[in-house]
């Protein structure tokens, strides 16, 4: 599978995850909610990435760079 299908194939899943019939309705701290940051975290985990959530309860991934002593991309 090329890239752009298994894109569009994560996002078509993730807007699967909604409390509502009518577009994506997530409210915050929701099952729904909830649901969506562990599909992303999976997500994010399956690629390497280190993933922390922070007081506010964004999700933060962290992919480690080959070369440490450069500063970060992103």
């Amino acid at each position: 599978m090329d890239t752009n299908s298994r894109i569009q194939q994560q996002l078509d899943t993730l807007a699967t995850i909604t409390a509502g019939d009518v577009g994506i309705t997530r409210l915050a701290f929701s099952d729904e909610d909830m649901a969506a940051h562990e599909y992303v975290q999976f997500l994010m985990k399956g690629l390497g990435m280190t993933v922390r959530f922070d007081a506010f309860g964004n999700m933060i991934g962290h992919m480690e760079g080959s070369d440490t002593t450069l500063a970060p991309i992103m």
